[in-house]
């Protein structure tokens, strides 16, 4: 009596990994499995998007959900062949967003920078950088900046999407230009006698921007 050796598709373990996984290897996911098996997505998850080509799978933007795959030990002249099943759920990865910048005048008392993000997750803000100071960042928390006297400059803010288990965290910068308003300065009235031939209004102002017109 000749005993071949069944085939062994191993004992599989399932995974959980992230939307920004482009190489996973399934192979990793099996223990004493017979080299030599082929892969299979058995379309039976609830994602989609993703690659598979040999034992590696490119899951960049794919949908979350589940995938399952089925790893398989073709069958020999006497022995059938062995199948191994392994679940691999992907989370979607974190999103800040896309960000943009806007310049404004340091007039603005209640700018709202998450209306500078487009498609972004839950997350907080923070000031990172620039050249500018004097705004009031009391109300970062829910994004609101008051810019009333701040100095002319450039303002950064980044926003932070937390990491999770088996994801990294995302950000995204926004950069806020801020230019002083223009100042027309304080007036003083004055009485003269119409005998005044060349009366300088500038004189009467203090404080004010050159380049006006009266």
């Amino acid at each position: 009596i000749t005993v071949e050796e069944a085939p062994d598709a191993g004992t599989p373990a399932d995974a959980t990994v992230c939307s920004t996984e482009g190489a996973f290897d399934l192979n990793g996911q099996l223990t004493g499995a017979d080299a030599g098996g082929v892969w299979t997505n058995l379309g039976t998850g609830t994602g989609s998007g993703d690659v598979l080509s040999g034992s590696t799978v490119d899951f960049t933007g794919a949908v979350a959900g589940t995938y399952i795959y089925e790893y398989e030990i073709a069958a020999t002249a006497t022995c059938p062949n062995a199948t191994a099943e392994v679940t691999i759920t992907v989370e979607e990865a974190p999103d800040a967003g896309v960000g943009t910048d806007a310049t404004i005048c340091n007039t603005a008392a209640s700018f709202d920078l998450n209306a500078q993000l487009a498609d972004a997750d839950a997350g907080t803000w923070a000031k990172t950088g620039g050249t500018g100071s004097g705004e009031d960042n009391t109300n970062i928390g829910t994004g609101i900046i008051d810019f009333t006297g701040a100095t002319a400059g450039t303002y950064e803010y980044t926003y932070t999407v937390a990491a999770t288990a088996n994801c990294p965290g995302d950000t995204e910068v926004v950069t806020i230009t801020v230019e002083e308003a223009p100042d027309a300065g304080t007036p003083a009235d004055a009485t003269v006698c119409s005998t005044e031939g060349a009366f300088d209004l500038n004189g009467q102002l203090t404080g004010a921007d050159a380049g006006g017109v009266w």
